[in-house]
C-alpha cells in the first residue's frame, strides 16, 4: 500500500483569525491530518507544490523558521514510516501517526481503549460495554498498561485462571473479544500475525440447558 504526505492548509481560519497547516496522510485515496503547530495569515502565502522547502511564501527569518520547520517534520514522519515498515509492510494511517506523537502503538490497553471509542460512536454501545469489562478485567488481573508482547499464551493460561470464578461462557465472551482485539490490530498493521498467541490457545464454551417448567410449577 503506497503511502504519501503533502500539506494541507485549513480553509477556515482558527481563533487567532490565521490558518492552520496539516501533513496530510494519504493512503489509498483515504486522508489522515497532523497538525503541524505553524499557521499562516493568508491561503495565498502556502505554496504546496514548492520546490526546496520553500512552501511558504515571502522573505525574512520567519518565513525560513517555518520552511524549516515544515520540512523537519516531513522528514520525522517519512523516517517514522520507514521505521514501521521494518516491523509491518503496510503501516496503517494510525499507526504511522501514533509513532509520530511519541504514542505507543504498542499498548494493547491503549488499543482496546481506542477500540471501545469506535464503538461508541458507532453507536454500537452493547458491543463497547462488553469490550470495557474485558478492560477492566485485564486492568485488575496486571496493570492500567500491557504491551502486546507481553500477552504470550502463558498470559492468557494466567488470565484465564484468574477468571475461574466466572462461567465458563462468560470466559469464553471475554476471550472471544480479546482475539477479536487482536485480529483488529493485525488488521491495522500495528502487530504481525506471529504475534497472535490465539495461534496456540483457546478457551471453549458449554451448551447450557434451560429447564422447562411443568404446568403444576407455572
Amino acid at each position: 500500500m503506497n503511502t504519501t504526505f503533502n500539506f494541507w492548509v485549513n480553509n477556515r481560519t482558527n481563533a487567532r483569525g490565521t490558518y492552520d497547516i496539516y501533513i496530510r496522510i494519504t493512503q489509498a485515496r483515504k486522508h489522515k491530518l497532523i497538525k503541524t503547530g505553524e499557521t499562516i495569515p493568508d491561503r495565498e502565502a502556502f505554496n504546496k507544490n514548492a520546490k526546496q522547502d520553500n512552501w511558504i511564501r515571502g522573505r525574512g527569518d520567519t518565513t525560513k523558521k517555518q520552511n524549516n520547520t515544515l520540512a523537519g517534520l516531513l522528514e520525522s514522519i517519512k523516517q517514522d514510516t520507514a521505521d514501521l515498515h521494518k516491523k509491518a509492510k503496510n503501516p496503517s494511517k494510525e499507526s504511522i501517526i501514533l509513532k509520530y506523537k511519541g504514542e505507543s502503538s504498542h499498548d494493547f490497553i491503549a488499543f482496546l481503549k481506542r477500540i471501545i471509542l469506535r464503538f461508541e460512536k458507532a453507536g454500537s454501545h452493547r458491543t463497547a460495554k462488553r469490550y470495557r469489562q474485558l478492560q477492566n478485567k485485564l486492568i485488575e488481573f496486571e496493570a492500567d498498561s500491557i504491551p502486546f508482547d507481553a500477552i504470550t499464551v502463558t498470559f492468557l493460561k494466567d488470565f484465564n485462571s484468574y477468571l475461574s470464578e466466572l462461567h465458563q461462557n462468560t470466559r469464553y465472551e471475554h476471550f472471544k473479544n480479546l482475539k477479536a482485539a487482536f485480529n483488529q490490530a493485525i488488521q491495522e498493521d500495528i502487530i504481525s500475525s506471529s504475534q497472535s498467541p490465539f495461534l496456540r490457545f483457546k478457551v471453549g464454551q458449554v451448551t447450557t440447558r434451560k429447564e422447562k417448567l411443568t404446568a403444576k410449577e407455572i
